[in-house]
């Protein structure tokens, strides 16, 4: 990474002190070339927790049959997770007892002790306890890299393009834990688990290399600064704003949109007859693939569209819905597959970069909470809501077509809102 990629605004600078003389080559963490790059490795690596869950998908069905008689426990261990983490809303409270880096510290040290050790024990209810302590340390730390790289990064686009690049990065982590977990796993289900020695390494960076909460609070002058971005419902102080509320309700009913073909595109390529189980795994990869392409190029469209970027993605959103409902082919649902998972990634990844401009700066840690919250219950309803739909509806395909016309509807609303936007000269 370039080290001008966190450098502040020439707008900031003239307008916080000129006699400063800060410049491109000042980081606003004001390391060496050398220690940020170690930083932003250090980021990168925290992908190792958000993602684990992609260390065990290999093995799930093996882990059923091992515990064939408690099935109910087997549930129990795989959800725990996702239900700690809809209480992520909490870190910004715990932040303030910790701070950020000994949080991330922590959450480091729990996540590789019971990761690690999490199958040591051949018994299911020893495993539901320590994957508890790592939903914890996985909840928390959702939020945490967030927050880091809100105060890292001042200049809107330039956080839009890592927080992009971040995402992208994500998907590709993820996928290498789940192919390295299905290798280890060939000589049974519980060496699977041998992979999490690598948070130990992720550890030791988080010790050395994430900067002090004293170093990022003064890097960041943006609770002092204007914002280059003013949103008319949310300039008032301590305010999370209309512009706020309306995104969030978005998210919520995009996750559980892009839920239904993530977690359920298998039942699709199998009531429309378009292949087997080979095609449910290019889909699937499709998915994660346009996602990373979409987030590494974020960065850019945002450049160009500031606040619509939203509306765009939802659109691409919105048209892959309606793709995969009104021509069911095998090349349709690989396209529209992959055009609902690279629109959800990049939006996900605008959003969290966009939420420092549009609510009031003591705000931010808690609006970041509350997005990733929001991303957990969408996860967590899907399964609720959707078998319901699939015995009303007669399958999973006409939710597309109700989910298309949502979502068009959806691009509407967020494409009037973005005119409330107003972008300062």
């Amino acid at each position: 990474m370039h080290d001008c990629e966190c450098s502040l605004p020439t707008g900031i600078h003239e307008k916080l002190d000129k006699s400063q003389n800060l410049k491109g080559e000042n980081m606003c963490l004001k390391w060496s070339k050398g220690k940020i790059a170690m930083f932003f490795i250090t980021l990168v690596s925290l992908n190792v927790i958000v993602m684990m869950d992609l260390a065990i998908v290999p093995v799930i069905g093996s882990i059923y049959e091992a515990f064939s008689e408690q099935t109910g426990a087997v549930n129990v261990f795989l959800s725990i997770p996702a239900i700690i983490a809809m209480f992520s809303f909490l870190t910004p409270f715990i932040v303030k007892l910790t701070g950020k880096k000994n949080l991330i510290i922590i959450c480091a040290a729990l996540y590789a002790a019971s990761t690690i050790f999490g199958a040591a024990i051949e018994n299911i209810y020893y495993m539901i306890v320590v994957r508890f302590v790592a939903g914890l340390a996985y909840g928390l730390v959702n939020v945490l890299y967030v927050m880091i790289i809100a105060d890292v990064f001042v200049d809107e686009t330039k956080r839009t393009s890592f927080m992009g690049i971040y995402m992208g990065l994500q998907a590709g982590i993820g996928s290498l834990m789940s192919f390295f977990s299905g290798i280890l796993a060939q000589r049974g289900w519980r060496n699977s688990y041998h992979l999490f020695w690598i948070s130990i390494p992720v550890l030791i960076l988080c010790i050395f290399f994430l900067p002090s909460d004293k170093e990022t609070a003064a890097a960041n002058p943006a609770a002092a600064a204007p914002a280059e971005i003013v949103d008319k419902k949310s300039k008032s102080k301590g305010s999370y704003g209309g512009r706020f509320i309306e995104l969030m309700g978005i998210l919520l009913i995009m996750q559980i949109l892009y839920y239904v073909c993530f977690q359920f595109v298998s039942v699709y390529v199998e009531e429309n007859a378009l292949g087997t189980t080979a095609l449910t795994g290019i889909v699937s990869s499709g998915q994660t693939i346009a996602s990373a392409i979409l987030c590494f190029t974020i960065g850019i469209v945002y450049r160009k569209f500031k606040a619509k970027t939203g509306s765009l993605l939802l659109l691409l959103f919105a048209a892959g819905m309606l793709l995969m409902y009104f021509v069911r082919t095998p090349g349709t649902a690989i396209a529209g597959a992959a055009m609902m998972g690279g629109a959800y990634g990049a939006f996900f990844a605008w959003l969290l970069a966009y939420l420092p401009n549009i609510v009031a700066a003591e705000k931010v840690e808690m609006a970041i909470s509350v997005a990733t919250t929001v991303c957990f219950v969408g996860m967590f309803l899907t399964p609720y809501l959707v078998q319901p739909l699939i015995t009303v509806l007669g399958g999973v395909s006409p939710i597309y077509l109700y989910g298309g016309i949502i979502s068009t509807v959806m691009v509407v609303l967020e494409f009037m809102a973005s005119f409330k936007s107003k972008v300062k000269a």
